[in-house]
């Protein structure tokens, strides 16, 4: 023979007071879960989508994320012990410390490789340099023409300044098209800040039908009116007391 022990849960004073309000913390809590795992979710998606090698920084965030959502299970959960939710959070939080000194280390690395890339840059940006300026000098030593000789000797091949000719006259064309890019693209962002040009309004008839109304700054005043016929009546001198 089995005997079964129910034990009672204790309430709160506030559960007692409202009942459905532990499970509608409960369904809160649920729906908040919910929501981080389905950004979790998209936000691999998007890296993958991607391809390529993801950023230091955005798997750091794909972790932290996942640190987070582990937090929010170990505080709203109510069928965890105290063991249990004490351990995912100390778990969490050595997580986040190291992916915050690995995000370090990381950036380190990519600022110095930054840093060689920029000076390579700038090594490759002054022989390029150098090498407009070598060009220029030859283009200004060349004489416009050269002394014939008596004896016509036989053709020599064509020397190789030509070709660096071409090769300034090519860059000049294409800095002066890049400037001219530039302006142009700067005047239409100007003209784009301007206010738009106002159309003035036609005066209304108004304006033509009543002299009062015509003002000295837009039309003439019109010429006035014509006097009035003024019509007078004489009576006879004779009456009729007078027949």
């Amino acid at each position: 023979m089995r005997i079964w022990f129910c034990h009672a849960t204790r309430l709160t004073p506030g559960a007692r007071r409202y009942p459905g309000l532990r499970k509608q913390r409960k369904v809160v809590a649920a729906d908040e879960v919910s929501e981080m795992a389905r950004r979790a979710r998209e936000r691999r998606a998007a890296l993958a989508a991607e391809g390529g090698d993801p950023s230091a920084v955005a798997l750091s965030q794909l972790a932290l994320d996942g640190v987070d959502l582990v937090l929010k299970v170990a505080t709203k959960s109510g069928s965890l012990k105290g063991t249990f939710t004490r351990g995912l959070k100390e778990a969490a939080a050595d997580i986040k410390e190291a992916v915050g000194v690995l995000l370090n280390r990381t950036a380190s690395d990519e600022v110095a490789k930054l840093q060689e890339e920029n000076g390579r840059l700038r090594n490759d940006l002054e022989d390029l340099r150098r090498q407009v300026a070598a060009l220029s000098e030859q283009q200004q030593r060349r004489t416009p023409t050269d002394a014939a000789p008596a004896v016509a000797p036989a053709p020599a091949p064509r020397p190789a300044n030509a070709h660096t000719d071409e090769e300034v006259e090519r860059i000049v064309r294409l800095c002066m098209l890049q400037c001219g890019s530039m302006v142009n693209a700067r005047v239409e962002a100007i003209s784009r800040r301007l206010p738009a040009e106002t159309t003035p309004f036609p005066p209304s008839f108004t304006f033509y039908l009543f002299p009062y109304l015509n003002s000295h700054h837009f039309l003439p005043l019109l010429p006035p009116p014509p006097p009035l016929l003024t019509l007078t009546f004489t009576p006879p001198h004779h009456s009729l007391f007078s027949l």
